[in-house]
């Protein structure tokens, strides 16, 4: 900004230059219009760009995980056994009169009692 006089840059600066003050090149003097139209293509393609990196970046994680998950399998659920049941088919054997399952046949430890 060499040889522009202080005065100008100020009348610049505060919107005040008249019909006889030279132009001042140091500013622009065009405004700059945003387009609704460009703004929302600008907008859905930065959605999809986000959406399409993020799907980039998970699929190659989905084959490591199934690998590692084929690795270290889960080991089978507990079964659960009441105390009331016999152990083999799972039968209810309260106030049963002998120590035999009537379902399986398999023999109980001792007579189910409450």
């Amino acid at each position: 900004m060499d040889g522009v006089p202080i005065a100008t840059i100020n009348k610049v600066l505060n919107n005040s230059l008249g019909p006889n003050d030279p132009p001042f090149s140091g500013l622009s003097q065009t405004v700059t219009r945003i387009k609704p139209l460009l703004l929302l293509h600008d907008c859905i393609f930065l959605v999809f760009l986000l959406m399409w990196l993020s799907s980039a970046m998970l699929i190659p994680w989905w084959g490591v995980w199934s690998w590692l998950s084929s690795l270290f399998p889960n080991p089978p659920p507990k079964q659960f056994v009441r105390p009331d049941c016999c152990p083999a088919c799972n039968y209810p054997t309260l106030n049963l009169p002998s120590n035999i399952c009537p379902e399986c046949g398999t023999a109980l430890p001792s007579p189910r009692e409450p």
